[in-house]
């Protein structure tokens, strides 16, 4: 659009000016926007995706940001880390083992986070999510704790901070667990926290609460996270309303400043998947988040930071894996996500489809047969799947986050062959990650990054 190009061109613009931003210069809105399991090819496949299917979104914002860099991310104790180890070194500076949050991980001490030190020199401090807000990475900022699946300690710890803004999908807890979401939102609430559900409410809130606890609707399909980008429907919140109703909320009245960090925590499931359309989905949601961040640093360039990364890689997704094609604009014919693809097949097998009916779902909903033309060897593949899973066995696949129906993983697996990406696990990998950094002290990202660099690069830039 005519004001998209005018807004790009002032970035442009300012990104030459600003790019050499004082080395002493100190930042009073810090913007830490994390694609959780987001690496090089999940980005670049989206802008090669984006490029092909929308005229108007031919790359992301953060890929223009003025400095780029990159950042291992190998934990304490593993070459390949989780999410909370990864955390834990964006937030302290410090690496911990594998499914720690922010604990030292010789003698268990508790470690101070950067948005803990921000709050303490009366900055306001905003945490958010898509996924449920004590998961492992929004955790790892406030949380201290020996496991990442201690989800009600964790949440307790999110209240005990004290930080002023919460968002997120909701509240994961243990299926064996007494406690339940409701009891966990009023404690929230006798500490003080107004209790937001959706965003039909959000301008009152923002006049009138002194902290926010921002989640889902009650009614949410799935409880403990946004719907998958590709799977959003007319009313279903996004990661960039809770991010602009936390922008709001934290300006508001607000000398000292606020440090935000921001997840798109849904790549990571998308990647543990292997499914690429959604992954893909994925990314582009984050970036409409990030673009917020650039809309506000637009407004306040000399006083605002903006640092977009990952946490880790996911999937080892691979561009182009046979005949030098790559091919993402197949991608297109995937109407919803590996997860609710499975659901719907389920469905079929509950009604004993049969495989002419399979058929004609599976191109209607992912275009195999048509107008993607699979081979003989291929609709082989699909007719057994179909006859060990749906006639002799209910078999079903577990992914990180989710169980599949093996027809629909199967589906997927032969789309993403067609489009030439590939996958070398279904876990998370030990490649460099992307950093991206634009505005005050943007500069000193630069160069081969630790991702404790994170933290140490913040802290020094905080006023």
């Amino acid at each position: 659009t005519e004001t998209d190009m005018k807004n790009n061109l002032l970035l442009c613009i300012l990104f030459l000016v600003l790019a050499g931003c004082s080395p002493k210069s100190k930042a009073k809105y810090i913007f830490l926007l994390i694609g959780d399991g987001m690496g090089f090819g999940q980005v670049y496949g989206t802008e090669i995706y984006l490029s092909k299917s929308d005229k108007d979104s031919t790359y992301l914002k953060f890929t223009h940001f003025p400095v780029q860099s990159f950042a291992t991310t190998y934990s304490a104790s593993n070459t390949v880390t989780c999410s909370a180890a990864a955390g834990t070194a964006m937030a302290t500076g410090r690496k911990t083992g594998n499914d720690m949050l922010g604990l030292d991980y010789r003698d268990m001490r508790p470690l101070p986070t950067i948005a803990e030190i921000a709050k303490s020199r009366g900055m306001k401090v905003g945490i958010i999510t898509n996924v449920s807000i004590n998961h492992a990475t929004p955790a790892a900022f406030y949380a201290h704790r020996r496991s990442r699946r201690e989800y009600e300690p964790i949440c307790r710890d999110a209240i005990s901070a004290g930080f002023d803004f919460y968002g997120g999908g909701g509240i994961k807890i243990h299926r064996s667990s007494v406690v339940s979401e409701d009891s966990l939102v009023s404690d929230f609430k006798k500490a003080g926290y107004s209790v937001l559900r959706g965003t039909d409410s959000a301008s009152y809130h923002i006049r009138n609460a002194a902290k926010i606890l921002m989640l889902q609707s009650s009614k949410a399909e799935n409880p403990t996270a946004l719907p998958p980008a590709i799977d959003r429907r007319e009313g279903d919140m996004k990661l960039s309303d809770i991010l602009r109703t936390g922008i709001d909320f934290l300006y508001r009245n607000n000398k000292k400043g606020f440090f935000i960090m921001a997840e798109g925590g849904m790549i990571d499931w998308m990647c543990h998947a292997n499914d690429a359309r959604g992954a893909i989905s994925e990314v582009a949601d984050f970036n409409d988040a990030v673009s917020l961040a650039c809309e506000f640093y637009l407004k306040h360039p000399e006083e605002t930071v903006i640092v977009v990364t990952a946490d880790h890689e996911t999937g080892g997704m691979t561009l182009g894996n046979k005949d030098y094609e790559f091919n993402p604009d197949i991608l297109k014919h995937q109407k919803s996500s590996l997860m609710r693809l499975s659901r719907k097949i389920s469905r079929l097998r509950e009604n004993k489809a049969d495989f002419k009916r399979l058929e004609n779902f599976l191109k209607e909903e992912v275009g195999l047969g048509y107008p993607i033309k699979i081979s003989a060897k291929e609709e082989e593949e699909i007719r057994q799947c179909f006859e060990k899973t749906f006639v002799t066995d209910r078999l079903m696949k577990k992914t990180r986050y989710a169980k599949i129906e093996p027809l629909a993983q199967k589906a997927v697996e032969i789309l993403n062959r067609h489009a030439r990406i590939g996958w070398t696990t279904k876990e998370h990998t030990a490649a460099v990650v992307p950093v991206y950094a634009l505005g005050c002290g943007a500069e000193r990202f630069s160069g081969r990054l630790d991702n404790t660099d994170i933290f140490s690069i913040l802290s020094g830039l905080l006023e």
